[in-house]
């Protein structure tokens, strides 16, 4: 039976191990160290060949049927070894106590003393290190049985593939991801925890200062205004005035706070409309299909991430008083993530929903000819989420 990959591994173990098995120790490569023996037997089996699974290419991977013996392997495949050759496997996974084992005739010997055929590979996977002089012990005794391949895994090879090629596999038997993936999360979470805290003492109002209502919320500002600078400008305050090039810096107006960043007035924009809640955002003098969509006045926002955001000076300079905001402009040579439109008769009453936003096209008065609209509409993209 021939045994496909599911979520977390071939044979069918489907709840990850939330539970976190390090030792204490580091390892000399700074790991914390996976405690391998802490997973049952079923379990490593299954890790083992989740392990094994890319590596090669299988006919077949599957488990030993019949009950775990010391004279039985744990896993049984068959490889496409190319050219039309099939190579046979064994895998045999062995507990062991030892922080490091000085011969392998313990697991090893029981295998070759099976009456079965055996294997063109018998491969031995340990949870802890082996001594390089059992090793080769293990694959002289094997190569005299006729067995052309004998590795041996131990612990170090085993975590060394689960760190640098499946850290998947460390969160679904672990309960942890890599330590640099760890570490460089709680980095980012940090840091952007900071700039928010910093944004929202720097660019609002006391809370008694605030407005009561939501209706209005730039008024909890404390500027009307921010002036947005890229970290790589050089030209401020000089004003870029080339066609085609992309400006270093320049003035928004304050909005509102959401949950990832600030977001500030971009503009003005012209957004058509349907009767059944369609919309899309139109360059100026377009030529619409007046019988379906109407035209109405929005606010154009952008969003900028505080993970874009690199320092906030909240004093401005003699050019500019009001904050400026330092920020990375890697969206397009821009700050923003993403843009929504807010209409200037109602904002909180006619909703632009983002899953109703279309193409330009369909607004069009040729729109009954797919394709003869190109409209610049440029950075105005779907929403990832209502406003």
């Amino acid at each position: 039976m021939l045994l496909s990959q599911p979520k977390y591994g071939i044979f069918g173990t489907t709840k990850p191990a939330l539970q976190v098995a390090v030792s204490m120790r580091d390892s000399p490569r700074g790991r914390k160290r996976l405690l391998l023996n802490s997973l049952d037997a079923v379990r490593l089996a299954d890790l083992v060949a989740s392990l094994l699974f890319p590596r090669t290419s299988w006919i077949t991977l599957e488990r030993s049927a019949g009950r775990s013996s010391a004279r039985l392997p744990d896993l049984i495949g068959r490889e496409d070894a190319g050219g039309g050759v099939q190579r046979t496997w064994w895998v045999k996974v062995c507990h062991s106590d030892s922080r490091i084992l000085a011969s392998l005739s313990e697991f090893g010997e029981p295998l070759l003393q099976s009456r079965r055929s055996l294997p063109d590979v018998v491969l031995l996977i340990l949870t802890c290190d082996v001594a390089q002089h059992a090793i080769d012990e293990w694959r002289g005794a094997s190569a005299g049985r006729g067995i052309s391949h004998a590795p041996v895994w131990g612990r170090t090879q085993v975590e060394d593939i689960l760190y640098r090629e499946r850290p998947d596999l460390l969160f679904s038997y672990f309960g942890l991801t890599s330590y640099r993936r760890w570490h460089r999360k709680v980095h980012a979470i940090r840091r952007r925890v900071q700039i928010k805290h910093r944004l929202l003492r720097d660019l609002l109002k006391l809370a008694g200062e605030r407005p009561a209502t939501a209706d209005r919320p730039f008024e909890k500002f404390k500027h009307a205004k921010l002036v947005l600078r890229s970290i790589d400008d050089e030209s401020y305050p000089q004003v870029e005035t080339r066609i085609g090039v992309t400006r270093g810096w320049f003035e928004v107006g304050t909005y509102d706070f959401y949950h990832d960043g600030v977001e500030v007035i971009i503009g003005t924009a012209d957004v058509a409309v349907d009767s059944e809640g369609r919309w899309t955002p139109i360059p100026a003098g377009f030529d619409f299909d007046s019988e379906r969509f109407r035209v109405i006045r929005t606010i154009e926002t952008g969003r900028v991430p505080y993970e874009m955001v690199v320092d906030c000076d909240p004093s401005g300079d003699e050019y500019y008083r009001e904050p400026h905001l330092f920020c990375v402009f890697a969206a397009a040579g821009l700050p923003f993530a993403e843009y929504h439109y807010y209409p200037v008769e109602d904002p909180y009453r006619l909703r632009l929903l983002p899953e109703k936003m279309v193409e330009v096209d369909e607004a069009s008065a040729g729109s009954a000819r797919p394709g003869v609209v190109r409209a610049a509409v440029g950075r105005r993209t779907r929403r990832r989420d209502p406003g």
